[in-house]
C-alpha cells in the first residue's frame, strides 16, 4: 500500500531569476568531473544536422546535443573511458546520459551545447501507439476518449498486427504503448512490444489498473520504461478524478490502490518507472502537489512528470472543461519546481514538467485499428492515413501534418514555462 498522504504549507513564491526561458543545459556548471566515464545503458542517439538527439530509456528523457556534445558522448562507450573535456562530461552526466552520475533533470529545455532555441527535427521523436481502445477507468478529463469510444465495439485480436505494422513504419526513436490501458490485456501488449522493440525504445503508459506481472520480464529484456498515472496523494481525490469502469473492474475497486500496486511491483523488479500526474483545477494547489512529491520520495519513486490538463478528449467537452487548470496553476507549478530543485528532502526525485496546451499539433498517434492520427487541439484527433508501411511516406506525412518545431519543443521540454535553481 502507498505511504500515508503528507501535508505541506504553501511557501512564498521563489524570487525572480535571471535567464528564465533560456536553456538550462547551456548555463555554466562547476567543473568537478574527474576520472573515466561511460555511456549510460539504454542511451540511443539519432543524428541531426546540428548534432544529435539522445534518449535515455531508464529515465525516459530526450536531450538535444550539438556536435561537440555528440563527439564527447560518442567517445564514451560501454566501458569507462577517460575524456579530456571534463565540463562537457559533467553536463552529459547531469542530463543522465553518462555514468557515474548524480543525475538531476531540470524543468525547461533539454539542450546541451550551442543552441539559440529548441531545434527542428528531421523525423518523429515519439509515436504513441494504442494497444487497445478499452480502459478500466473513466477519467473525467481523459485526453484519449475521442480515439477510444468509436473503436471499442468490434475490436479484434488481429488489430494488433495492423497497429504494429503502422507503428513500426514510423521512424520514431520511442514508441509509447498506451490506449486504453495496455496492462488490461498484457498478452496483446506483449505482442505489440515484441514487434516494436528492435527498432524503438519502449515506454508503457498505464493507469496501473490491470495486470503488469506478465509484462515485467519483457520490459526488463527490452530495457523498457513504465509510466503510471497518479493524480493525488489523497486516495479519494484520485479516485474521483479517475473513477473505475464498473464494466471492467469490480465495484469498490480503488484506482489509487491499483496504481500504487503497479508502481510498487515495477520498483521491486527494478524497472525504470515514472509517476505521471495530470494537473487540473482539482489538484493544482502547491500543497497538494508537494504532498504527492513527499509520498513519491518515501516510496522510492525517482521520476515524476507533471502535465497540465488540456482541452482534448473529454476535457474538450463542457463538463470536462470545468477541470482545466486556472490561471493560478502556472505560479503554483513554478513554486513546486523551485522547491523540488532546492529543498533537500526532494533531492532523490527527478522532475519533468510540460505545458502541452502550447503545442496542440505536435503528437503522432496510431489508433487501435492501425490508422495514423495527429492531435490538433480542440478539433480532436485527425486521421492522416488509414495505413502506411513505407518509412519515407511516414516522414512525408509527419512533415506535412505536424508542427515539427512544436514536436521537438514538446519532447525536449521547451513548452514548460517553469523556473528552477541550478543548471546542467
Amino acid at each position: 500500500m502507498p505511504p500515508e498522504p503528507g501535508t505541506a504549507e504553501v511557501d512564498d513564491p521563489p524570487p525572480d531569476q535571471e535567464g528564465c526561458g533560456t536553456s538550462a543545459a547551456n548555463a555554466a556548471v562547476p567543473v568537478s568531473w574527474s576520472g573515466p566515464a561511460r555511456q549510460r545503458d539504454g542511451v540511443r542517439l539519432r543524428a541531426e544536422p546540428y548534432g544529435a538527439v539522445a534518449y535515455a530509456s531508464e529515465i525516459d528523457r530526450f536531450v538535444a546535443l550539438d556536435h561537440q556534445a555528440v563527439a564527447v558522448l560518442s567517445r564514451l562507450g560501454s566501458r569507462r573511458t577517460r575524456v579530456d573535456d571534463a565540463p562537457m562530461v559533467e553536463r552529459l552526466a547531469a542530463a543522465g546520459l553518462v555514468e557515474p552520475t548524480a543525475y538531476r533533470p531540470l524543468p525547461g529545455r533539454s539542450l546541451i551545447g550551442d543552441f539559440a532555441g529548441v531545434p527542428d527535427v528531421a523525423a518523429p521523436l515519439v509515436v504513441n501507439v494504442f494497444a487497445t481502445a478499452w480502459c478500466p477507468l473513466r477519467c473525467r478529463y481523459c485526453h484519449a476518449d475521442d480515439l477510444m469510444q468509436p473503436f471499442r465495439a468490434g475490436e479484434e485480436d488481429d488489430d494488433v498486427d495492423r497497429v504494429a505494422a503502422t507503428a513500426a513504419a514510423v521512424p520514431a526513436m520511442v514508441a509509447v504503448v498506451t490506449g486504453g490501458d495496455p496492462i488490461l490485456d498484457p498478452e496483446r501488449t506483449a505482442r505489440l512490444i515484441s514487434r516494436l522493440a528492435a527498432e524503438k525504445a519502449i515506454v508503457v503508459d498505464t493507469s496501473g489498473a490491470g495486470n503488469i506481472t506478465p509484462l515485467i520480464p519483457l520490459l526488463k529484456q527490452v530495457q523498457g520504461h513504465l509510466r503510471v498515472s497518479l493524480d493525488s496523494a489523497d486516495p479519494d481525490r484520485h479516485d474521483r478524478l479517475r473513477p473505475i469502469n464498473p464494466r471492467l473492474l469490480p465495484r469498490g475497486t480503488s484506482s489509487h490502490a491499483q496504481a500504487w500496486a503497479t508502481i510498487e511491483h515495477a520498483l521491486a523488479a527494478d524497472i525504470g518507472t515514472t509517476v505521471q500526474t495530470v494537473v487540473s483545477r482539482a489538484n493544482q494547489r502547491e500543497s497538494e502537489l508537494i504532498a504527492l512529491a513527499r509520498q513519491l520520495v518515501r516510496a522510492g519513486v525517482r521520476n515524476w512528470v507533471l502535465h497540465l490538463a488540456v482541452a482534448a478528449g473529454k476535457a474538450a467537452e463542457r463538463r470536462g472543461r470545468e477541470l482545466l487548470p486556472t490561471a493560478d496553476a502556472r505560479a503554483a507549478l513554478d513554486r513546486v519546481a523551485f522547491r523540488l530543485e532546492t529543498e533537500d528532502e526532494f533531492r532523490s526525485l527527478r522532475m519533468r514538467m510540460t505545458a502541452t496546451q502550447a503545442t496542440p499539433n505536435a503528437v503522432l498517434l496510431v489508433g487501435s485499428r492501425g490508422e495514423l492520427y495527429v492531435e490538433t487541439g480542440l478539433t480532436g484527433k485527425v486521421r492522416i492515413a488509414s495505413q502506411a508501411r513505407d518509412p519515407r511516406e511516414m516522414v512525408r506525412l509527419f512533415r506535412a501534418n505536424v508542427d515539427r518545431r512544436a514536436h521537438a519543443d514538446r519532447y525536449l521540454g521547451g513548452t514548460a514555462p517553469f523556473v528552477a535553481a541550478g543548471s546542467y
